[in-house]
């Protein structure tokens, strides 16, 4: 090396600065991350008292439950309490199982299976049901929004025709906020997807004008902590 190459060599190592170094580089995404992760929550506890109380700051109600035969409970006291008979639901695993556990002890109550019904008579038949059970893939605790895998439940008449809806959720399934969602959810499943948040405060009007455009009036979260 010459004196004049040794020099600038020299020079070049004074001025390097940590930002120059490979190493040191991060990417706005990874910075925006690092940024969020100081205020997620991550306790099981703290992401379910969380989402409680941002539901009831978008006028809906959830009930914690230890297991799929306390929410079936739960869920005919309230069915009993608001005299309905006749349920829209889905096919989904929850959804059957609190079925079949609420039919064991109410025989009164008729359950109309989505999924069971074709296109057409299933879009007919819902419109004139009042009240839902569906099933909630995943729900974000920050906003208290509920996420909703079309791959999974196959329809998406009974969360929005019916104005009163029972979303079943399990707490292993609530994120802290949607970057964590969008990390965990599967890319090809969320090109299918509908996020909820509370109920609409527009129903009485939308539903005149446009079938299905409002959403549920009423909104209740059942978060299975099993």
């Amino acid at each position: 090396m010459s004196s004049r190459e040794k020099i600038l060599s020299q020079v070049k190592s004074a001025l390097r600065t940590k930002s120059h170094e490979e190493e040191s580089k991060i990417t706005i995404d990874e910075l925006l991350k690092s940024k969020i992760n100081l205020t997620v929550k991550t306790n099981k506890n703290d992401l379910i008292s969380q989402f409680q109380t941002e539901i009831k700051k978008v006028n809906g109600d959830s009930i914690v439950v230890k297991s799929n035969l306390e929410a079936s409970n739960k869920i005919n006291e309230i069915l009993i309490e608001a005299k309905e008979n006749q349920i829209a639901i889905t096919d989904q695993n929850i959804c059957t199982e609190v079925r079949l556990n609420i039919q064991k002890g109410n025989s009164n109550l008729q359950f109309i299976i989505a999924n069971n019904l074709d296109s057409k008579e299933r879009k007919e038949k819902i419109s004139q049901l009042k009240t839902a059970i569906v099933q909630a893939d995943y729900a974000v605790s920050e906003i208290a929004q509920l996420v909703f895998l079309y791959d999974n439940s196959k329809t998406s008449y009974p969360h929005f025709l019916c104005d009163f809806v029972i979303a079943l959720v399990k707490v292993s399934n609530l994120m802290p906020n949607q970057f964590t969602l969008f990390e965990k959810i599967d890319k090809v499943k969320a090109l299918n997807m509908v996020l909820v948040t509370g109920p609409s405060r527009t129903a009485d009007i939308e539903k005149v004008l446009v079938l299905g455009a409002h959403g549920p009036r009423k909104l209740i979260v059942i978060l299975i902590d099993e």
